[in-house]
């Protein structure tokens, strides 16, 4: 799987996926295509896919999924890294409780930011 990168001009209401991307993925020839849109992404595909090919494509979103961990990670450890308090609020929090929250995606300095700010709301009242 190759990744691409496609500049675009906003604000032009007609856009046009280049020939040589469709060709690319195979899609050059598909007479009708299915498009999944979410915010942030999009995923086109024959709508026709059989199935070594849902299986191709199941593998290739694993190892976007994999990428994308990683990138996440890093940028974590990154923010970890820079991140000081004088009191951590997680210390209030139990631990295993802390590692399943990390485990199922949060990032563990936003589950620090939400306690500081719940503790400035209370201080406030």
């Amino acid at each position: 799987m190759q990744n691409i990168l496609l500049i675009r001009k906003t604000g032009d209401e007609k856009q046009i996926l280049p020939g040589a991307v469709m060709k690319m993925g195979g899609l050059d020839q598909a007479e009708c295509l299915l498009i999944h849109a979410e915010a942030g992404h999009i995923l086109i595909s024959n709508a026709d896919l059989t199935p070594r090919e849902k299986m191709r494509l199941i593998t290739y979103l694993y190892d976007d999924i994999d990428d994308l961990c990683q990138q996440l990670v890093e940028a974590s450890n990154k923010v970890s890294g820079e991140f000081h308090l004088k009191y951590d609020p997680l210390c209030e929090v139990d631990e295993g409780v802390v590692e399943d929250l990390i485990c199922m995606g949060a990032d563990e300095d936003c589950l620090r930011i939400l306690l500081m700010k719940e503790a400035e709301k209370q201080d406030e009242k």
